[in-house]
């Protein structure tokens, strides 16, 4: 599960699945864009990523959106 960052008035959890593959997150209807901040809970997560650190989309789509470690960087290889 994730939630937006920080700075969201309202953060919400919602539930994703990740493809290692393609280093693409599955989520229907996330609502988030390129550059908008996400904290993953704790718990089962894909390697590499932790839950409580913050990450940056990228790649956004209606559905689908990939993780940097900052806000311009790279995919992060799940």
């Amino acid at each position: 599960k994730f939630y937006p960052g920080i700075y969201a008035p309202s953060p919400f959890l919602q539930t994703f699945t990740a493809d290692s593959g393609t280093d693409v997150i599955t989520c229907t209807s996330h609502g988030l864009s390129n550059g908008d901040m996400v904290i993953f809970v704790p718990g089962t997560l894909p390697a590499p990523l932790l839950g409580g650190q913050i990450y940056w989309v990228r790649d956004a789509a209606a559905n689908t959106f990939k993780v940097a470690a900052t806000e311009t960087g790279a995919a992060i290889d799940l």
